[in-house]
């Protein structure tokens, strides 16, 4: 299918914005970067049918950029994307299909003034089949900020017509402290980077990859809003005195995940 460009339709009164729209809730960098680094999928069912975008028994105490209302009965794949919790416009995000084995770019799209996007026109899910929306930073090196790519949770079910919330979300990076872009040290090495501190409910995990076929090396555990890990013994099969780089991926509690803007070298030694 060729791409489209949507736009949500404005033909509502100021006043009938204001009673449907939520404000904002008031939430109290080496030379390499990630953007060609494709996020993992895992295809984690969730449910179609759940409005809000935190799938978390602590949702009530997280705090939300935007509640999702119905603007003008449109139907389709929907969300709001913010940025450092502001919301932002003119952002291109894609749907894509995933099959259990491949993905597949269905339409594109760019988030209104509030950040809200929708795909309206999305073919209905068979099984074995799901939809994720995902942002990819167009210029990593100038929109520092940013992550360099973010992907929502997977929708297992979809049929024309309908109208789901597939994802709210904010493409705030999580910043690469230490250690600095070409480090060459032996274990115990601390890993450190900036929390996105609207969001306490992220986890973070450090992921290490080869330099030759950029395949995953090493990956911890989720670290539930921590901002530091240190690797104390060597992974299994690791190469000496070999290029490896290391980046942060951001968990969501609905199971939407982010990688950080940039990447860097790292060798160990004995």
């Amino acid at each position: 299918m060729n791409p489209q460009s949507l736009s949500r339709s404005s033909n509502f009164t100021d006043i009938v914005r204001l009673a449907l729209c939520l404000v904002l809730l008031e939430f109290s960098a080496g030379p390499v970067f990630a953007a060609d680094i494709l996020i993992p999928f895992s295809p984690i069912r969730s449910s179609p049918t759940a409005i809000n975008f935190l799938a978390s028994p602590a949702a009530d105490k997280v705090p939300v950029a935007f509640l999702p209302f119905i603007a003008n009965g449109e139907t389709g794949i929907f969300g709001y994307v913010t940025l450092l919790g502001s919301p932002i416009k003119d952002i291109e995000l894609g749907l894509w299909l995933f099959d259990g084995s491949g993905t597949s770019s269905i339409a594109n799209t760019r988030t209104a003034s509030d950040g809200y996007y929708v795909f309206t026109n999305a073919p209905a899910l068979v099984s074995g089949q799901y939809y994720f929306v995902r942002y990819d930073n167009p210029n990593p090196a100038a929109l520092t900020s940013q992550v360099s790519h973010w992907k929502t949770r997977l929708l297992d079910s979809y049929y024309a017509g309908q109208r789901l919330n597939i994802g709210n979300f904010d493409i705030g990076d999580a910043a690469l402290l230490t250690p600095v872009d070409g480090y060459t040290h032996a274990l115990p090495i601390t890993f450190t980077w900036s929390l996105r501190s609207k969001f306490p409910t992220d986890s973070y995990q450090v992921k290490i990859i080869t330099s030759t076929d950029l395949s995953e090396f090493f990956i911890s555990t989720a670290l539930p809003y921590i901002s530091n890990y240190t690797l104390s013994n060597p992974p299994p099969g690791v190469k000496y005195n070999t290029l490896y780089y290391w980046y942060i991926l951001i968990n969501a509690p609905d199971s939407a995940v982010g990688t950080s803007n940039a990447m860097r070298r790292i060798i160990f030694t004995q």
